[in-house]
């Protein structure tokens, strides 16, 4: 009968134990890619009190490789002191097309072809009764600066993630090309084929309040090669000055890029497709109204000269929808920059060719 006693106080004890070290899900992270062949691809990771227990998603003929640290530094960015971020971490993608493979991690690196990794942003479900801390994001200072010998614009900013941690991005304007990295650690950031570095010396001068006021950002590339670029407060020599070309360096004041007017973007790049469309649609532009009110004009000449009350109406119902057509024309512009918007791409040289 002892014997008996003690086994199932044992059986108790066990089952005791095992329920207090099951795993609790306490939110799910879900994010969207979009690969080179074009194609969208989901991804799910789900977290629990323990660690990072699930990684699924519609991968077609893709194979995921992550890093061998990825679930514990995934999970330690997500839930601390029995808490949830505020937010999903952001990852780091590249499609290794070649390999049919996608490798995924938490820092901004460079794929085998050269390029940089695309960085995306996940949407948390968190479970309910799970507490989030409060959203610590900051941005201290960001700033557009233009590329020497490119067709493109890089933006850079300083800031805090959603937990108060210090981060440093580089991103290809309009794009999600580029990286978030922590500025202290690993801040190397790789923008199609160019490196970024923050100059240890000024980290601190880019993390204050007064960043965005007196702080500028200049770009240094040692030996006048683009390949490393180092971003300092200090405005580097003519010859290696990667923002503007040798003879443009008196242009650089370390701030805010803004396109000279009328060499924007988007004819800076002379596509020559753009400004046909441009020319195009300046001359529709001019051609619709006319045509609305010249041909509504003949449509009730002839109603009063015929007299019918049938004619009357089909003319009006034709004036009417001559006008709706020409709303509807000029409201293209608004339109494009919406769906652009809502995309995360850069409408700017869309809406040149409507201005």
């Amino acid at each position: 009968m002892k014997n008996i006693l003690k086994y199932m106080l044992g059986l108790v004890i066990f089952f005791g134990c095992i329920d207090g070290v099951s795993a609790k899900e306490v939110a799910t992270c879900k994010y969207s890619y979009k690969s080179i062949d074009n194609k969208n691809y989901t991804f799910s990771y789900v977290v629990t009190d323990t660690g990072l227990t699930s990684k699924t998603g519609s991968l077609n003929d893709y194979t995921v490789r992550y890093d061998s640290d990825f679930d514990k530094e995934y999970f330690s960015k997500t839930y601390s002191n029995s808490k949830l971020s505020a937010k999903c971490p952001t990852i780091n993608v590249c499609f290794e097309q070649s390999y049919n493979q996608i490798d995924v991690r938490l820092y901004s690196y460079t794929c085998s072809a050269g390029e940089s990794s695309t960085a995306y942003e996940g949407n948390m479900t968190a479970a309910e009764g799970e507490v989030q801390v409060a959203d610590k994001s900051k941005t201290y200072c960001s700033t557009t600066r233009p590329m020497r010998n490119e067709s493109y614009n890089v933006t850079i900013s300083f800031g805090l993630d959603e937990n108060g941690a210090k981060i440093f991005s580089v991103f290809k304007s309009g794009t999600k090309e580029g990286g978030i990295v922590d500025p202290e650690g690993n801040n190397a950031i790789n923008v199609d084929g160019h490196v970024f570095f923050i100059n240890k010396e000024d980290i601190g001068k880019y993390y204050s309040d007064s960043c965005s006021k007196t702080t500028k950002m200049f770009l240094k590339c040692t030996g006048g090669e683009t390949n490393n670029i180092t971003i300092q407060t200090t405005k580097p020599e003519d010859t290696e000055n990667c923002a503007y070309a040798v003879t443009k360096t008196e242009d650089d004041d370390g701030l805010d890029y803004q396109e000279p007017e009328g060499h924007s973007s988007w004819n800076a790049t002379d596509n020559n497709t753009l400004k046909f469309a441009k020319k195009i649609y300046d001359i529709i532009k001019i051609l619709i109204p006319v045509l609305v009110i010249v041909l509504s004009i003949v449509d009730f000449l002839k109603v009063l000269l015929i007299s019918d009350e049938k004619n009357y109406k089909a003319s009006f119902s034709k004036f009417i929808k001559r006008i709706i057509l020409g709303i509807v024309f000029f409201a293209v512009p608004a339109l494009i920059a919406l769906l652009l918007s809502l995309s995360g791409l850069s409408d700017s040289g869309i809406l040149n060719v409507f201005a």
